[in-house]
């Protein structure tokens, strides 16, 4: 799977169970120790998810940022297929 967002932070490709691959973005150190994540994965059924974790108190700047990065996700998960990806 290809990067799918440009925004700052750092940003990994890796597999998660045999044959499905995901994208996660992180950014950590969020006002003081926070931290927030978005990872797009496929599902079996050719459908994409977008998961979110986050633990923060966010600026204006951050909650932008962070929405810039659900959205790219989002538009990721609707393109993404898992058409022959094995169990």
């Amino acid at each position: 799977m290809s990067k799918w967002t440009d925004e700052p932070g750092a940003y990994s490709v890796g597999v998660i169970f045999k044959g499905r691959k995901f994208g996660i973005w992180q950014q950590s150190g969020i006002s003081g120790d926070g931290y927030a994540s978005v990872q797009v994965f496929p599902l079996y059924d050719g459908s994409g998810r977008v998961a979110v974790q986050s633990c923060a108190s966010l600026t204006p700047a951050q909650a932008r940022q962070l929405a810039r990065v659900l959205n790219d996700a989002a538009d990721k998960a609707e393109a993404e297929s898992a058409e022959g990806v094995a169990p």
